[in-house]
């Protein structure tokens, strides 16, 4: 019989409560995925034993800043860059064809550590990628027929709103959803296959996640648990 897949969320950063956001992620899922958090650099680690990569908590050099504003109620933090090891067993992962998730404000993490975000495929480039007030957004699917957004419905969530999240040269994307932001339509779920290094698999990136509040929403549910699906079916 298979063993269950097993999904390994990359947590911690002083900025967005992602180990509860994936607590609640495993009771959607129920039995068909087993999740495991792995706060900061030890996400890299034990990538052997790793179906899904989650790339969720935020760790960026910013943390080091004297006089950085933390959230309130949140202590300062310390940021450290994954060792050449780390570095190298995040690259074999993604060359041996196994999908990663960008979740939200992951894709800012190891700014330090270029190579990080193109494997990825989607980054937060400080200085450039922005995102909007936290508010209630409408977010509307595109007719695409993909299985990430199947039986999904147009919805309202109450979030931040990412906006020019840089995509990988090398990497040919499909937007599923976006929300019309100021005369724009800004991509909440993209798709891709390939791309970033010879063997690379299925990546996504879900643009949402800032709190629980964006779990409040049924249909968003649906797009996470959708995207898990298809990504551990690659």
């Amino acid at each position: 019989m298979p063993s269950t897949p097993r999904i390994h969320v990359l947590t911690g950063g002083p900025y967005h409560p992602v180990a509860e956001q994936f607590g609640a992620v495993q009771s959607l899922l129920g039995d068909r995925a087993t999740i495991a958090m792995r706060e900061g650099t030890s996400a890299f680690d034990d990538l052997g034993h790793c179906d899904l990569l989650v790339a969720g908590g935020l760790h960026w050099t910013g943390m080091d800043v004297p006089g950085h504003i933390y959230p309130e109620g949140v202590a300062p933090s310390t940021y450290r860059r994954p060792d050449e090891a780390q570095q190298q067993a995040f690259v074999d992962y993604v060359a041996s064809g196994r999908p990663v998730l960008a979740w939200h404000g992951g894709t800012g993490s190891f700014d330090d550590w270029p190579e990080f975000g193109r494997l990825l495929g989607f980054c937060w480039v400080w200085g450039t990628t922005l995102h909007s007030d936290f508010g209630n957004w409408q977010v509307e699917i595109e007719p695409t027929g993909h299985p990430v957004v199947a039986g999904v419905d147009p919805y309202d969530i109450d979030d931040e709103l990412y906006y020019d999240v840089a995509v990988a040269p090398d990497l040919d994307v499909a937007v599923h959803a976006a929300a019309p932001y100021e005369g724009r339509e800004l991509p909440m779920v993209m798709t891709a296959e390939g791309g970033r290094v010879t063997g690379a698999g299925r990546t996504a990136f879900l643009a949402n996640g800032h709190d629980m509040r964006a779990l409040e929403s049924a249909q968003f549910c649906k797009v996470v648990v959708n995207t898990i699906d298809w990504l551990l079916a690659g």
